[in-house]
């Protein structure tokens, strides 16, 4: 993608790369660091996500937390408010 990139004429709108679910969205958009592109990644319906971690109240005993609560995919119930939402509307 970078050397794709490269080639591509200089221009205002941000060339958009869209995968399908098996790639990983993470090492995707770290090999783009710096790069002028848009990533857009189908996740998985199996994939789950942690939020961080409360921090402890006490001093901690033994190592502390590395997850917070689980956000699962297939599973509404575990689904929390979103903290954003982003709604474009475009002349087309």
């Amino acid at each position: 993608m970078r050397v794709l990139i490269r080639r591509l004429p200089e221009r205002d709108v941000v060339p958009l790369f869209v995968f399908d679910a098996g790639y990983d969205p993470v090492r995707l958009q770290k090999g783009l660091e710096g790069c002028r592109a848009q990533l857009l990644v189908r996740l998985h319906s199996g994939r789950t996500f942690y939020a961080d971690p409360k921090p402890p109240f006490k001093r901690p005993v033994g190592r502390p937390f590395r997850h917070g609560k689980k956000f699962d995919l297939k599973d509404p119930s575990t689904w929390h408010m979103p903290t954003c939402e982003h709604l474009e509307s475009t002349a087309d």
